[in-house]
């Protein structure tokens, strides 16, 4: 019921030169969600079309802007490009998965309307996908540079195999959308139905996380695209206040459906309660730290909206994420075995927590940094080995 409402919120745009036929095969859909961007969509449309193929297509979903995007991508001449508007504005979700619904290429190339591609090197990923075999992929993704230089994401080049391999490495990563390839074939129709703005999420994550289970994963040290619209500009969110995605409750929905998919995708014990636990201090520190520095940074307010009134206690926040986290774990952990194993080391590890915590909070006196602070970076290195 839900896909045949959209169906019909959905306008399928004419473009110049659409009329033109397009090739049989399409390697790649580069999924392009906007809403009251006309001049940066322009811009990232601009950026693919530069590409010497015919094997690519742009799909653009406008989510009913007010705006000139209509008139703006209609200027543009070229078949490649295929423009949908929505009659009603469907939320950021259901927009990026309108996206991918009229994708008709192999592969889902997500990209935001405010960043640009790379072409050098996206024109070496058509080559390849071209001549080699990468049938065996879900999932591939490189480098995502920000505006002013610097990584926002950056891969080594690497080869994960389907199943626990692909989903500890590569799986619950790529929060930001552009940049990341998706194969069609490993996208289930019933993922894209289930996919709902009350998850609190946004829907490529998890999309990608469940293809890697069935198909392996390639990264690269390659830049992909570029995040060309941060600063000085207001985003583009679902809700006022930043409630959609940055706030805790909504992490805490992102932890529910990430911890219910490694619960049940990952069969090794130990890799399965490793990756449960990583996610744990994920985002117990995307609820509280992060959450703190949004609220505190005015320039990150004002870009995503939030109001600088907004209350928030620290501790109180991060003992609410745990104490739900322990009552979801005996919800969906039947093994006693692996659930005590789990919060046993959470546990334990809660003391890097506090220790962050205290070290962030205030200036520490000398003769205490000399003690405290080595022994946290020595923690933290632990940590990430």
């Amino acid at each position: 019921m839900r896909r045949m409402v959209h169906e019909a919120l959905l306008e399928k745009k004419q473009v110049k030169g659409e009329e033109m036929n397009k090739p049989d095969r399409i390697l790649i859909s580069f999924c392009i969600p906007t809403y009251n961007r006309a001049e940066l969509v322009k811009r990232c449309v601009k950026s693919i079309l530069e590409i010497d193929s015919r094997e690519i297509e742009v799909v653009v979903v406008d989510n009913a802007s007010p705006d000139s995007t209509e008139e703006t991508l209609k200027s543009i001449d070229d078949a490649r490009i295929s423009y949908y508007k929505n009659q009603t504005n469907l939320g950021a979700v259901m927009n990026i998965v309108q996206t991918i619904r009229r994708a008709r290429g192999e592969w889902v190339f997500l990209m935001s309307d405010e960043d640009a591609i790379v072409r050098n090197s996206v024109e070496e990923i058509i080559a390849d996908l071209s001549t080699g075999d990468l049938s065996d992929f879900a999932v591939m993704m490189g480098n995502v540079r920000n505006y002013d230089g610097t990584y926002y994401y950056r891969f080594e080049n690497a080869r994960y195999s389907k199943g626990d391999e692909a989903v500890c490495h590569v799986g619950f990563s790529h929060h930001y959308m552009s940049g990341l390839m998706i194969s069609k074939r490993h996208i289930v129709a019933e993922q894209l139905e289930a996919c709902s703005p009350s998850d609190g999420m946004y829907p490529h994550v998890n999309l990608l996380t469940r293809a890697v289970v069935k198909g392996g994963a390639i990264t690269m040290d390659k830049d992909m695209c570029t995040v060309d619209c941060y600063e000085g500009r207001i985003s583009y969110v679902e809700k006022p206040n930043g409630q959609f995605y940055f706030h805790p409750n909504n992490r805490f929905e992102q932890f529910r459906v990430f911890t219910k998919i490694a619960n049940t995708s990952i069969e090794n014990p130990d890799l399965r309660v490793g990756m449960m636990e990583r996610l744990f201090f994920q985002y117990l520190e995307m609820s509280t730290f992060s959450w703190e520095y949004v609220i505190k940074t005015e320039s990150i307010r004002k870009h995503f909206g939030v109001d600088e009134k907004t209350e928030f206690d620290f501790w109180t926040e991060a003992k609410r994420f745990s104490s739900r986290a322990m009552e979801y774990y005996e919800e969906i952990i039947s093994d006693p075995d692996i659930r005590k194993r789990l919060e046993d080391s959470i546990s334990k590890k809660m003391l890097r927590f506090r220790l962050r915590r205290m070290l962030v909070r205030a200036p520490i006196p000398e003769p205490v940094k000399k003690i405290v602070r080595p022994a946290y970076q020595k923690m933290t290195r632990l940590r990430a080995n």
